[in-house]
């Protein structure tokens, strides 16, 4: 039986769309909860991971080939390490939830002027936020929630199913982290850059 076997059922897809709101949710409570989160434990490890790849991001220049790149590489060792930590069954939901929230902290960070990105734009202005996440995340989402999904059917597969099938479709979420990579660093870019003009004109 090919993976694509496993994944065309309605238990996986099933599977695929709920890890796909625990990121989101996690998202959204991250954003949400930025007073709170700010200051505390939590916070700190979240603020660590965006500095990271804001330093990484420096270091690199923001070039039109290593920014893209950049990201792939970033979302792509994260699903690596999703699929690796499959048998543990709880770690990867977890990781998916943290990734989320990450993203959710990073943008009340930007809108409350607590992160210096360095951008010669306002990127305080929620439409630049909203539209420099939704576009890309519509794919990015989906494809690391792709290699957690076999977790949530690992009660009736078996951990080791799990993980097999985890692994297979790691090829299958590169691609997709690849997609949104590009999306990111040249689509959102453009459409960043044509809200500004209007605003500019208007």
């Amino acid at each position: 039986m090919s993976i694509w076997d496993e994944v065309y059922t309605a238990r996986f897809l099933k599977a695929w769309v709920a890890v796909s709101l625990i990121i989101s949710v996690s998202l959204v409570a991250s954003t949400i909860s930025y007073p709170l989160l700010r200051g505390t434990v939590v916070g700190q490890a979240i603020e660590d991971q965006l500095r990271q790849v804001l330093d990484m991001a420096q270091a690199k220049g923001q070039s039109p080939v290593s920014l893209p790149l950049l990201i792939i590489f970033n979302n792509v060792r994260v699903a690596l390490i999703i699929a690796l930590l499959s048998p543990t069954l709880l770690l990867p939901l977890g990781l998916e939830a943290f990734q989320g929230a990450v993203v959710g902290y990073f943008i009340p960070m930007i809108l409350y002027g607590a992160l210096n990105t360095g951008q010669v734009l306002d990127v305080s202005d929620p439409l630049f936020v909203f539209y420099g996440l939704v576009i890309h995340g519509v794919v990015e989402i989906p494809a690391i929630a792709l290699v957690a999904a076999p977790v949530m059917l690992a009660r009736t597969t078996g951990i080791r199913k799990a993980f097999i099938n985890s692994l297979k479709l790691i090829p299958h979420s590169f691609i997709l982290l690849a997609i949104a990579g590009i999306v990111e660093s040249t689509i959102t870019v453009v459409v960043v850059l044509l809200i500004a003009l209007v605003k500019l004109v208007f």
